[in-house]
């Protein structure tokens, strides 16, 4: 195995879970990322979002016409992981470091993808 995706879709709206390529930089992620677009955009989703974990995947989703996400529900999210790595790392939680502090909420039209897959 050399990838693999993970998207839910419901209500015109899709996200993505999960995306894992090895090794990096042959187009893998790329690959995996197109066709769940296409999918989902066939099964009636109307937006693709995701959350880029880092500076380096904000770059990388956004080459590919992801834009960010301001809607409020992405920044309460926001928000709230700041929170709970402050509060966690005051209390001493271990976990509070592995909460990601950089990155953001992204999202993508999917109508490109849907015109794209002959929908």
């Amino acid at each position: 195995v050399v990838g693999a995706l993970a998207a839910t879709a419901a209500d015109g709206e899709a996200f993505v879970h999960l995306v894992a390529a090895a090794p990096r930089g042959e187009g893998v992620g790329s690959s995996l990322l197109a066709a769940a677009e296409g999918e989902c955009a066939a099964a009636g989703a109307r937006t693709m979002r995701l959350r880029a974990l880092d500076a380096r995947l904000e770059r990388y989703y956004a080459r590919r016409g992801y834009t960010r996400d301001a809607s409020p529900l992405a920044t309460l999210d926001g928000a709230l992981t700041a929170a709970v790595r402050a509060v966690g790392s005051a209390v001493g939680w271990e976990g509070a470091d592995g909460l990601a502090a950089e990155g953001c909420y992204m999202e993508k039209s999917l109508a490109e993808a849907s015109t794209d897959a002959g929908g």
